[in-house]
C-alpha cells in the first residue's frame, strides 16, 4: 500500500484542529504503472473503503480488520495499517502484497500480525519508534517519517495554500494497494 492524494470538497471542518497547507511541490509523484484486474482494487482506492476491511494472512486465514492508516503527510506515503487483532495492531504497509474488494492481503502469517507490535491507542501508532519496531518485525525496511498521522484524524480538515486561501476540505485519502 503506497501514495497518498488528498480528495478536497467544499465542507465546513467541524471543529477539526489545524489546517493543511498545501504545497504543489511536495505533491508525491503519480505512478502511471497500472495493474488491471476485475476485482481487484487498483490505483485509486479511497482510503475510507478500507476500514473495516478483512486481513487475510498469506494461508488464507483471518488476521484482523483494517482499524486506520497512518499516513505520512509530507512524502504522501502510507506507512502502516492498524489491524484490529486482539489490541491494534501496527503493521507495515510493505507488509501487504494484494488488496481485494473484500479484503487485504499479508505477505506473513496471522501469528506474525499477533506479534507485531501492538498501539495502546490509535495515536501512539504514529509515534517513530512504534512504526520502526512494526517494520522490523516484519523485516521490512522502514521508510522515511517526517510528519506520520492517523488518516481518519485529517477527514474535514481545512486545506489552504500557502498564501492561506482555502482550497477546501480533507474529505478522503487515495492509496494504491499494488505499489
Amino acid at each position: 500500500i503506497s501514495g497518498l492524494l488528498i480528495a478536497l470538497t467544499p465542507e465546513p471542518a467541524q471543529g477539526r484542529p489545524g489546517p493543511f497547507v498545501f504545497t504543489p511541490n511536495a505533491a508525491p509523484a503519480v505512478q502511471e504503472n497500472v495493474d488491471v484486474q476485475f476485482n481487484r482494487l487498483t490505483l485509486g482506492t479511497d482510503s475510507k473503503l478500507l476500514l473495516g476491511k478483512k486481513v487475510q494472512d498469506s494461508q488464507g486465514q483471518n488476521a484482523g480488520k483494517v482499524s486506520d492508516l497512518v499516513v505520512d503527510l509530507e512524502t504522501g506515503r502510507v506507512l502502516a495499517v492498524l489491524v484490529s487483532n486482539r489490541g491494534l495492531r501496527v503493521v507495515p504497509a510493505t507488509a501487504f502484497v494484494n488488496g481485494f474488494a473484500d479484503r487485504l492481503e499479508l505477505s506473513s502469517t496471522a501469528e506474525a500480525v499477533q506479534q507485531a507490535p501492538r498501539a495502546a491507542n490509535a495515536a501512539s501508532a504514529c509515534q517513530p519508534e512504534i512504526l520502526e519496531e512494526a517494520c522490523g518485525a516484519f523485516g521490512k525496511a522502514c521508510p522515511e517519517m517526517n510528519r506520520p498521522v492517523l488518516a481518519s484524524t485529517c477527514f474535514k480538515q481545512k486545506v489552504t495554500s500557502s498564501d492561506n486561501v482555502l482550497l477546501g476540505y480533507v474529505q478522503d485519502f487515495v492509496v494504491d494497494l499494488v505499489a
